[in-house]
């Protein structure tokens, strides 16, 4: 845990490398996420932290998400998403695009009861006589993406080469190309990005909405984030695992996507 808690806090100071800028937008936000990534036997219940910065040439985004996670739904999990997006050169027909970020999620797979020789026990009709999932390592992305971006109303379109080799779970580590797409235009906002490689993909879609609480800085949010290609991604699950000192192995691939309902109170500086 407490190396998860470091990771964070890493991840968190990629928030801190740039100054805020003059003219910047920016909101504090804490509230509640209802996750369904398959580390429990019903969707779970955690407690989300966010912070939005945006300007004309910087965006700052950030979440950190505590959760508990595996079969039994006791262990805490920490998955954190951050980044930056830096527009350094720009003009009325493109913009150039630099992309900092990482992203950890928690990812599980199936397990079956087996004996003491990593055999699957099974039952009378040949099924698994106790099966479910645990926690299956982590999903975690770096990038360091180079590319062009263009501005249409309230639409930014992007395009660059990741230059940090993804970690793929089934063939040899290689860059990838990424692809994004963002909407923001009153209280409601939609992102969308996919690095595709030479062999799998991964990536993400989230919408929302919030709703100013007038006559203060307060806000109340809400939104829905879909995220596919977490198997793609070498997550380090292992072949087998005891619980309670009994062996399970791995039954099937980690789950390879999930789904995320936030909820939650932000704050604006100004």
């Amino acid at each position: 845990m407490r190396t998860k808690c470091a990771m964070a806090a890493l991840a968190a100071a990629v928030l801190m490398l740039f100054p805020p800028p003059t003219a910047a937008q920016e909101r504090v936000g804490i509230g509640y996420t209802m996750v369904d990534d398959g580390s429990c036997s019903q969707a779970g219940n955690t407690l989300t932290a966010e912070y939005d910065r945006e300007s004309d040439s910087v965006d700052v985004r950030g979440m950190v998400r505590v959760a508990p996670s595996g079969g039994d739904c006791r262990q805490e999990q920490v998955s954190y998403d951050v980044g930056v997006t830096l527009y350094p050169v720009q003009s009325s027909v493109v913009d150039v695009a630099l992309e900092l970020g990482v992203n950890e999620q928690s990812a599980s797979a199936p397990y079956a009861l087996a004996d003491m020789y990593g055999s699957i026990l099974l039952r009378g009709d040949g099924g698994a006589l106790f099966a479910t999932n645990l926690p299956a390592g982590s999903a975690r992305t770096i990038i360091a993406a180079v590319g062009l971006s263009r501005e249409v109303g309230p639409v930014r379109i992007t395009g660059g080469f990741n230059l940090v080799p993804v970690d793929w779970a089934m063939y040899e580590s290689g860059h990838s190309v990424r692809l994004g797409a963002g909407y923001d235009i009153g209280g409601f906002n939609a992102d969308a990005s996919a690095d595709f490689g030479a062999y799998a993909n991964f990536g993400e879609v989230s919408a929302g909405y919030r709703h100013a609480l007038e006559g203060s800085r307060f806000d109340v949010g809400i939104g829905l984030v879909y995220r596919w290609g977490i198997g793609a991604i070498d997550n380090g699950a292992p072949l087998m695992q005891l619980v309670n000192d009994s062996p399970f192995v791995r039954a099937g691939p980690p789950r390879d996507d999930s789904l995320l309902l936030n909820l939650t109170l932000g704050w604006s500086p100004s």
